[in-house]
């Protein structure tokens, strides 16, 4: 028979079915409202009940029904609830005017839902843009706004956004599922508005609209856990068998779950000053002194000797986790041992309810049982031990040494010398890898065990211990069955007996496998970071605490100029003579990184040898330290910065010099044009300097000849220049001077002395000259750079000048210079020009370009100043590398002559006299008329005098041979047109 506790409302009748509709249980109210004198359980419903309007086939999780009993005809209405395998159904009878509305439930049914102890609530979804955003709470009973803590008199009819004064309706995206559904449904939620926890059935009944029964799981949610925790606790101290773990055990499992607790140990019917608490983790507080509280159930617990339920005990804040409040409901439960009460054992969370007295009750006794037979253990092992301590003693102490032996890998050995048998205790077989039990006892046996490289030694140890007196003392290695080597330190004394002979030998052997692993590991470790410190660049050095020197490697021997024999063992100021900065102050190394402990640095410094050389070094010193953190030593990393010095000193050369000349840059001129601009540097003069023949230089003779040229130039300005003035190349032939304190008198005679000095030098066939030009500074307020403008103007305009008479004597320099180095150069200009200048008139060309013909021929092999002599000489065929070589001198013939402005027009034929009719000629293969006229003139006339001269390589030609050349070649090497006026010109029949 269930109770009320079962039921939705308080007074009514209740009966419960399962899935198949058949009777499970009822209240004795569904008996007296239906005549039933027994409950029929296991029949159908439907055997004793006719169910209206089809409720069945539109069972919710909630919802009215009409039925009529058969046997009296008696109308019964109510209220259906689906639970999981059951219905509840909530009974109270119709008169005859009575009906039932099928959706929302009329006035009649308004008591039912204010006496349900679930909370009811009738919904409609508000929809906005299409989708749900809220819904209306049209009405609710008291238990639906006590379950949310709402106040009941609040109106219905609200958005349950207002209603439950939220930024979002609660459970919207849930109820709105449902409804899309259109079945019912339920799900257990946490609300943290309330901080409980609801069971939510839902049922939809028309298209938005949908009803609610909500139940609080809170209480039986903290009941279960609570259950829960103190059966696993139950469970791990019965396995307990000492009384001290006990406690700690059972708080740790219940600490688990957030369930704090504490013991009270009581003697002699009072409170001990000794409590345990479990807050935080255990610990020991003073009663009553720290926790006054315990009052409120102290003494009813001892008077009574039953649970005691407190609500809202306060502990003290001192004693608690932070975070965790003060007040807290507790249980408290006597502990009572073999009929005493031992104690108090009492539970806290804030969760707790009186009903659950009963469980914490329970779980005390079991605690208290456990406590009673471990304590009955322990006095039983105490008595025990007691009893066999002396018996047990010598057993213990062999146990104690066999573990001791085991545990340092340490075994006993004793061997009778007059039987010549060994004994090995358990922990020395096991080291030979034997069982127990398995050593026979022979020396022999023992003997095949050691390495055989090592049984000499071993023998020879022994003989001098057992001979001499000596102490056995050796280390040697042992083979195992299986392969393995170890490493055993054996060592062992010789008794004598009474006449003095040896017969017993005792000892232990050691197994060091993993020292000796180590110290080999260490070894190589060692001997890898010597290999490693003697590879690196840099040198280094180790000091101990006292600033000794125990490593250092050959880099910091070179630094330091000792000998690394000389290093080890001493100190560093014995080594060399310091380490200075550059203000001249000593570096304390490696004192004050031992004193102080911190890492010192110096990136620039000066390190003085004892032999008194000096060596720019760069430095780091660091603290060594122990696992104490105490400075054992010190580690000097240094470094020679020598290079880097020299290599910045380049940098900074370079960032103000000009690398090909060694004079100042432009960078530094206009730093200087800013320094120097003062009254104290007035008169200041500027010069402005043109080398002449630059571009002529690179173009005949390469650009090694021009740079010499530059280098020439910059070196006669340094030369006469005076201290304080500042010579730069500001461009690619531009110098400018910079002359402080210079009037223009002195500035022009600076320029003449300059130019004389250039005059005397010649680069090749080419006579050096300068274009110079001054301004002069007078007075504060003019701008340097107006001078600066004055300069240049006043060189170009001497340039100009000038630059006829320099391209003249530069012509005939390189003419006269190819001529003296081929004598019969001019023999054959003249024979060339003359065939040309004839040839030329046979096609009828004018007098223009018959002069024109005339200076190409003198001209047309000027390109040759660029050639070794050496190769336009040699009596053999040219190598590849020489015949490239030769066929440069087009194009340098032709920038010689593009130089000048009376030569060149006459530049581009120079290219092209090599040039073929075919295409097939040198530097650009071009053919027909691509190649100038006069280029083919002249090609045709070189031709025929080169073929009837003697060359290095060959002897002249007869006069037909030559003619027989140039026909056979028309078309081909020679425009067809001009070789046949040629040979008309030099008497030869053309067919």
């Amino acid at each position: 028979m269930i109770g009320t506790k079962d039921s939705f409302f308080n007074n009514d009748a209740l009966l419960i079915l399962d899935d198949d509709r058949k009777i499970k249980d009822c209240n004795k109210e569904f008996l007296c409202l239906f005549g039933f004198d027994a409950l029929p359980v296991g029949a159908s419903f439907d055997a004793f009940f006719n169910m209206a309007n089809g409720a069945w086939h539109k069972l919710a999780c909630w919802q009215p029904f009409v039925c009529e009993q058969r046997e009296s005809r008696k109308k019964v209405h109510g209220m259906m609830f689906c639970e999981k395998n059951r219905i509840r159904m909530v009974f109270s009878v119709l008169t005859n005017d009575e009906s039932f509305y099928e959706g929302m439930p009329d006035a009649q049914f308004s008591s039912l839902f204010s006496q349900m102890k679930e909370g009811v609530a009738v919904h409609s979804l508000h929809f906005q843009n299409g989708k749900a955003a809220d819904y209306v709470i049209e009405h609710f009973n008291e238990s639906f706004a006590e379950l949310f803590g709402i106040d009941p008199h609040m109106a219905a009819g609200q958005k349950a956004s207002c209603f439950f004064n939220t930024k979002k309706a609660p459970f919207l995206k849930k109820f709105e599922k449902a409804v899309e559904a259109t079945k019912p449904t339920r799900f257990d939620t946490f609300y943290g508005g309330s901080g409980r926890h609801y069971l939510i059935s839902v049922t939809p009944f028309s298209k938005n609209r949908f009803a609610t029964v909500v139940s609080d799981l809170s209480e039986s949610r903290h009941s279960q856990l609570l259950y829960k925790a103190l059966n696993k606790a139950a469970a791990v101290i019965s396995s307990s068998s000492e009384t001290d773990n006990v406690f700690e055990s059972a708080a740790q499992i219940l600490r688990e779950y957030n369930f704090e607790c504490m013991l009270m140990p009581i003697e002699d019917g009072a409170a001990v000053n000794k409590t345990y608490l479990s807050f935080g983790g255990i610990k020991t507080i003073q009663y009553p002194e720290q926790i006054p509280a315990v009052d409120a159930f102290y003494s009813k617990v001892m008077r009574d000797r039953r649970a005691v339920y407190v609500e809202s005990l306060d502990l003290p804040l001192s004693l608690l986790p932070q975070g965790v409040r003060g007040h807290t409901n507790c249980i408290a439960s006597p502990l009572v041992i073999d009929n005493i009460l031992a104690g108090l054992f009492v539970i806290m969370s804030c969760g707790l309810k009186q009903r659950d007295t009963e469980a914490v009750t329970a779980f005390t006794n079991q605690l208290a049982a456990i406590l009673e037979k471990a304590a009955l253990i322990s006095s039983l092992k105490k008595h025990i031990k007691e009893l066999e301590r002396s018996k047990q003693e010598y057993a213990n102490v062999a146990e104690r040494l066999n573990m001791a032996s085991q545990a340092s890998r340490v075994g006993i050995w004793d061997i009778d010398l007059i039987r010549n048998a060994e004994y090995m205790d358990n922990a020395l077989q096991k080291i030979y890898g034997l069982e127990p039990g398995e050593f026979d006892g022979k020396i022999s046996s023992w003997k095949k065990f050691v390495h055989p490289d090592d049984q000499e030694r071993v023998a020879r140890a022994s003989r001098e211990a057992i001979c001499k007196g000596r102490d056995y003392s050796v280390e040697y290695r042992i083979v195992l069955h299986d392969g393995t080597l170890r490493y055993i330190s054996s060592m062992g004394i010789v008794y004598q007996d009474d006449a003095g002979r040896p017969v017993r030998m005792v000892g232990t052997d050691w197994d060091i496998t993993e020292r000796k692993k180590t110290e080999l590991a260490l070894l190589a470790e060692k001997e890898l970071l010597k290999t490693t410190l003697q590879s690196i660049g840099d040198g280094v050095m180790v000091t101990d605490s006292e600033g000794r020197i125990t490593l250092a490697n050959a880099q910091f021997s070179r630094i330091c100029g000792t000998a690394l024999g000389d290093i080890q063992g001493s100190t560093l100021g014995k080594v060399l003579k310091g380490i200075y900065r550059l203000d001249g102050g000593l570096c304390r190394l490696p004192e004050k990184t031992l004193l102080t402990g911190r890492t010192m640095k110096g990136t620039d410094c000066v390190l003085v040898r004892n032999d008194g050389k000096t060596v720019p070094v760069a430095y780091t010193v660091t603290p060594i330290r122990d696992n104490e953190a105490a400075i054992c030593g010190a580690v000097l990393v240094m470094r020679s910065i020598e290079e880097e010095k020299k290599k910045q000193k380049k940098i900074d050369y370079l960032v103000h010099h000009d690398p090909l000349t060694g004079v100042y840059n432009r960078r530094y001129f206009e730093l200087m044009v800013k320094k120097l601009d003062k009254k104290a540097n007035l008169p200041l003069s500027v010069l402005s300097c043109d080398v002449n023949g630059l571009k002529l230089a690179n173009d005949a003779f390469g650009h090694s000849a021009g740079d010499r040229l530059l280098k020439r130039m910059a070196s006669i300005m340094t030369r006469i220049s005076r201290p304080g003035d500042v010579v730069a190349r500001v461009g690619g032939d531009e110098f400018f001077i910079l002359m402080p304190n210079a009037d223009k008198e002195q500035a022009a005679l600076f320029c003449d002395k300059i130019k004389t000095l250039a005059a005397k030098k010649r680069t090749g066939p080419i006579e050096d000259s300068l274009s110079v030009g001054f301004g002069t500074k007078m007075q504060p307020e003019e701008s340097i750079h107006t001078v600066i403008n004055m300069a240049e103007s006043d060189m170009y305009r001497n340039k100009t000048n000038e630059s006829p008479k320099m391209r003249d004597k530069s012509i005939k320099g390189i003419l006269s210079t190819l001529y003296e180095r081929f004598h019969d150069l001019p023999n054959n200009v003249n024979r060339v020009g003359h065939l040309c200048c004839g040839l030329a008139r046979q096609l009828g060309l004018g007098e223009r370009e018959i002069a024109d013909i005339r200076l190409l021929a003198m001209m047309h092999e000027i390109g040759n100043i660029s050639v070794d002599q050496n190769i336009l000489k040699k009596p053999g065929k040219l190598d590849q590398e020489e015949w490239k070589q030769v066929k440069r001198h087009p194009e340098v013939g032709f920038r010689i002559l593009l130089a000048f402005n009376e030569t060149a027009h006459l530049a581009g034929s120079v290219l092209s006299h090599h040039e073929r009719y075919d295409g097939h000629g040198y530097p650009n293969g071009v053919c027909g008329e691509q190649i100038p006229l006069i280029s083919q003139i002249v090609a045709v006339a070189g031709a025929y005098d080169a073929m009837t001269n003697d060359r290095p390589y060959r002897k002249a030609f007869s006069h037909e041979m030559a003619l027989e050349e140039i026909e056979k070649n028309k078309g081909a090497q020679f425009d067809p047109v001009i070789a046949e006026e040629f040979l008309r010109m030099m008497g030869k029949k053309v067919v």
